[in-house]
């Protein structure tokens, strides 16, 4: 389940991140990074947040990055 996948990968960003407002930005990220995917197969983003333990609150932030992620291409560092 593709759902599954990302909410681990989800709750991964989430966890990198050292301090509050960093956590925003790792919303951010991953709505870029896997916002295409998340489209284009019509997953959930409610399933997602629920699988990353994180509140439904959060679907906003990673719908902007989903937004963001036509205009922008994330690197690694």
């Amino acid at each position: 389940m593709e759902e599954l996948r990302l909410g681990k990968a989800l709750r991964e960003l989430y966890n990198q991140a050292a301090q509050a407002q960093d956590r925003v930005i790792m919303l951010y990220l991953f709505g870029v990074k896997h916002g295409k995917m998340i489209v284009e197969k019509q997953l959930s983003l409610s399933y997602i947040l629920c699988y990353a333990q994180l509140p439904e609150s959060y679907r906003s932030e990673i719908e902007k990055g989903i937004k963001l992620g036509q205009y922008v291409k994330a690197i690694e560092r």
